[in-house]
């Protein structure tokens, strides 16, 4: 509950009551005091605003790479399992080849 008065007003909050916040206020007057010292502390906040942001992106980047390599390994697996049926039915591999888009040495490695 402290903290939210201290954050909501720190100049109306007893801060001698809670050691923590004591220290907290003493940054804040030496941020609010110091134009150099407030520079800073927007610098920081920015910084890690924008550390967020980066690894969000790449998260969102490397989860679309995955989902669209792992879509690609599932298409080439089926068309594989429709080779291998279509061999089970002896069928010629060029009717394979042509049904499945596997060149003849890929249907030729199934065997």
């Amino acid at each position: 509950m402290d903290w939210c008065e201290f954050i909501k007003n720190p100049d109306k909050i007893n801060k001698e009551r809670n050691r923590c916040i004591e220290m907290a206020y003493k940054e804040y007057v030496k941020i609010n005091n110091d134009e150099r010292e407030r520079r800073l502390a927007d610098l920081r906040e920015k910084a890690i605003i924008d550390e967020r942001f980066i690894r969000m992106t790449g998260y969102n980047e490397g989860e679309r790479a995955g989902l669209k390599k792992g879509e690609i390994l599932g298409l080439k697996q089926g068309k594989i399992e429709i080779a291998k049926n279509m061999l089970s039915e002896n069928i010629d591999i060029a009717i394979i080849t042509r049904i499945t888009g596997l060149s003849k040495k890929e249907i030729n490695k199934i065997k």
